[in-house]
């Protein structure tokens, strides 16, 4: 069941080959939105756990403990130093594939045409409140964290949250269900190994904010569907 891990690798080695650096904003996109892992399905559901490792930003899924049980290891964002990611043992609580956050977002003027970054409680009067958007929401500790889709920057930068790539999102939405343990530490012993070998996107801080699509329900469309190793 486990012969084709190293294989697995291989291939994600070979993809960080892509994410050199890039002159154009334009290609800079192009890099970032190409960016994508592979990744195997469980043969037991019930046996996989969520491992996130603080100090490296990755993301380890896995059947058991073995190197040869992992299902997808993948560089994630996580929480800033002011907001850092809590870390624990928990479970998975909900999943929503198009959740919306709670409490912050975009404020549309519809008299100048004009974006802003808002909270809802703060949203500027006559001005039209849409919520951030946040992919292939997979929940822990509370409604307030969860694992999402959002830039993979190479630092921390959320607000707590675990951001994925959009390309790895859905793969990670699969492979977890209601209960699955996640479990959040500073660092995991597969860091020195398989985590040594995990590419990381092209840096999206010179990426431009897209509030048009962050508004618009094409954004939970914006992922590729997962395409799954043997």
């Amino acid at each position: 069941m486990h012969s084709s891990l190293p294989s697995i690798l291989v291939i994600a080695a070979a993809a960080g080959l892509a994410s050199c650096q890039h002159r154009t904003v334009a290609s800079r996109q192009a890099a970032y939105d190409s960016f994508d892992l592979p990744a195997r399905k469980a043969a037991n559901p019930s046996n996989v756990t969520v491992r996130i490792s603080l100090g490296k930003q990755l993301m380890y899924i896995a059947e058991g403990d073995r190197y040869e049980d992992i299902l997808l290891a993948a560089p994630v964002c996580v929480g800033a130093p002011g907001s850092p990611t809590p870390k624990g043992t928990y479970i998975v609580r909900a999943k929503d594939k198009n959740h919306r956050a709670n409490t912050h977002g975009w404020a549309w003027n519809p008299a100048t045409g004009a974006y802003r970054r808002s909270y809802r409680s703060t949203c500027p009067q006559g001005s039209v409140f849409t919520p951030t958007p946040m992919p292939y929401w997979i929940e822990f500790r509370s409604s307030a964290y969860g694992i999402h889709t959002g830039y993979v920057h190479p630092v921390p930068k959320s607000h707590g949250c675990i951001r994925m790539h959009k390309n790895i999102a859905p793969k990670a939405f699969e492979l977890v269900r209601i209960g699955t343990p996640v479990i959040i530490a500073d660092s995991h012993p597969w860091d020195a190994t398989v985590g040594s070998t995990v590419p990381r996107p092209v840096d999206p801080s010179a990426l431009p904010e897209t509030p048009l699509k962050d508004c618009s329900p094409s954004i939970f469309s914006d992922h590729k569907p997962p395409v799954w190793h043997e």
